[in-house]
């Protein structure tokens, strides 16, 4: 999929959730934000190593969460997040 088909995609999803106005803003801002970080160096290199290839798939899994979610007495909330998931 090129990127052009891409953020089509991403923007027929998004209106599908919101409204059509809503929809607009948070595309606007979401794609100013992939333009500022496209031009990072660090993704700019793995960009050229992978060759703009998707390199996640529906084997991936992403952990988004707080730090402070899984905590242990005494410990900093990062070094028992790190202990839960190498478990």
């Amino acid at each position: 999929m090129s990127s052009v088909e891409t953020l089509k995609q991403i923007r027929k999803i998004l209106r599908l959730i919101y409204s059509r106005e809503v929809a607009g803003n948070i595309f606007r801002d979401l794609k100013n934000l992939m333009d500022v970080y496209g031009k990072n160096e660090i993704i700019l290199r793995k960009r050229e190593k992978y060759r703009d290839k998707v390199v996640i798939n529906q084997k991936d899994s992403i952990l988004i969460t707080y730090a402070d979610t899984i905590y242990r007495n005494g410990e900093k909330p990062l070094q028992t997040l790190l202990h839960f998931m190498k478990k």
